[in-house]
């Protein structure tokens, strides 16, 4: 079997390692981006004009995010894709952190593109997540899909590595906006774990 993951220069470091390990199990078509930075690039673009533009776009049309599949995957027999849908006739598996990604985060076209979004996701072959949490969240909407749905928690072989330094245990958390998306309250809880544990 042969897999095209349909990754973006500044993708998050989860989707380059699940890219890497694929490689490992099964034929992967190589991709011609070259790795960058999410951090660095989230950091130049959110203050940006050009990204506060494309942001009132967003928020004024009802948009569902597409994603362009290149011709190098013709030969693929399953598209890997994380948070959009692919225009493509193959088969694919898509991944989601969060069901609004669907429309862009703006969660009154995703009411208004509910049914489009179903027969869109009907063609999935599976569709993935980070956790429980948000396979729950998606289920809340798509529920006929409960059978199509796992948690495929990630693999950051960089931080897997290098949990244990000086003895003590290392997390990275994934994600920006750490006050916002609870940053803190991990911290906590980590705090609170016996040293055994």
């Amino acid at each position: 079997m042969k897999i095209y993951f349909n990754l973006k220069a500044d993708a998050r470091e989860r989707h380059w390692d699940t890219y890497r390990e694929a490689k490992k199990l099964f034929e992967v078509i190589e991709t011609d981006v070259k790795q960058q930075s999410s951090v660095k690039t989230y950091s130049k673009t959110k203050s940006s004009l050009l990204n506060k533009l494309k942001i009132k776009i967003i928020e004024s049309f009802d948009l569902i995010n597409y994603q362009k599949i290149p011709t190098k995957a013709n030969g693929a027999d399953l598209i890997y894709v994380w948070g959009g849908i692919p225009k493509t006739n193959k088969d694919f598996i898509i991944e989601l952190d969060n069901p609004y990604v669907l429309t862009y985060y703006n969660a009154k076209a995703f009411g208004r593109k509910l049914d489009i979004l179903i027969e869109k996701l009907k063609k999935a072959k599976k569709i993935t997540f980070l956790s429980e949490t948000a396979k729950n969240h998606f289920l809340h909407y798509f529920n006929e899909f409960k059978n199509k749905c796992f948690v495929n928690y990630p693999f950051m072989k960089r931080n897997y590595l290098n949990r244990r330094k000086n003895g003590r245990i290392n997390f990275v958390f994934v994600g920006l906006d750490f006050e916002r998306k609870g940053g803190l309250e991990v911290l906590e809880a980590f705090s609170k774990v016996s040293d055994n544990y």
